[in-house]
């Protein structure tokens, strides 16, 4: 099992284009709105995550402790640094209970969590025991993907920054029960009668802050000046600063090169804070 980050969400990362627009190079029902998202496989699982990890390594933030010759004097004994792990949350994949795994239909929901182990080359796939006492629960294991090649426009710090950070990845997922197609018809019911508020949808849900057990960004608003204003919220009680990184939408993105943006007190009286990225 993993060792978990020690400082998960201690930094929140924002920028002026946070999505990556992800191309699967599948073929998808175009009359169901979960296909996705629907797993049959732990090797959909495996794809899936594979594609998560390119499109969010990212977001990780830059630590002088993960580079590369670091990792050229220890090897993936780098992977032991309780730092190492970044978890990502709160993904929902659905069963197709028609598949190959149709067996953990009773055991839904299931609480997953699928890793890089580099010392033994394999991606895993393991439960989230409920009791931290219990131990974890191997469900499969891949041989993990080889390296890229680095690119003559990459520069040797950035190659490694990239391939490191792809290793550096932990996600948690959610799998449940396919919804059905009543289930789908209330969903979108919803959204349609969401749509008609005046105000942008994100914010007016959760603006005052989220209930929340860790540090995370829960709503996002463009502004008419196209800047992007942020809510981040905490934990009732957290009382440290916030460092804030930001990466600019020109060069940054191509080079994932985030920088220190705002450190900010929070205030004790709330649980979240609004800030504005200009960039």
């Amino acid at each position: 099992m993993f060792s978990k980050c020690g400082v998960t969400f201690t930094a929140i990362l924002v920028g002026s284009i946070l999505c990556t627009i992800l191309i699967a190079a599948t073929l998808t029902d175009a009359n169901d709105p979960y296909a996705d998202k629907t797993i049959s496989s732990w090797n959909d699982v495996l794809i899936k995550y594979l594609a998560y990890r390119d499109s969010s390594y990212h977001l990780i933030p830059p630590s002088a402790e993960f580079n590369a010759d670091t990792f050229l004097s220890v090897g993936t004994k780098i992977q032991d640094n309780a730092d190492w792990f970044w978890e990502f949350n709160d993904t929902v994949l659905y069963l197709d209970d028609s598949g190959e795994l149709s067996k953990l239909s009773h055991q839904l929901p299931l609480s997953l969590v699928v890793y890089e182990d580099m010392a033994n080359n394999q991606v895993v796939i393991e439960t989230i025991p409920d009791n931290e006492k219990e131990p974890a629960k191997d469900l499969a294991s891949f041989t993990a993907p080889a390296w890229e090649e680095q690119t003559y426009t990459q520069s040797r710090d950035e190659y490694f920054s990239a391939e490191l950070g792809k290793r550096r990845v932990v996600w948690q997922i959610i799998l449940q029960a396919k919804p059905t197609e009543k289930d789908a018809a209330t969903t979108e019911l919803a959204t349609t009668s969401l749509s008609t508020l005046s105000v942008p949808v994100p914010m007016a849900m959760m603006s005052g802050g989220a209930s929340i057990t860790n540090i995370r960004i829960t709503a996002i608003e463009r502004l008419t000046n196209n800047n992007v204003e942020c809510e981040i919220s905490y934990p009732i009680g957290f009382t440290n600063d916030l460092d804030i990184f930001s990466i600019d939408s020109g060069t940054g993105l191509l080079t994932f090169w985030w920088k220190l943006a705002a450190t900010t007190n929070v205030s004790t009286s709330t649980n979240y804070i609004s800030w504005i990225d200009t960039d």
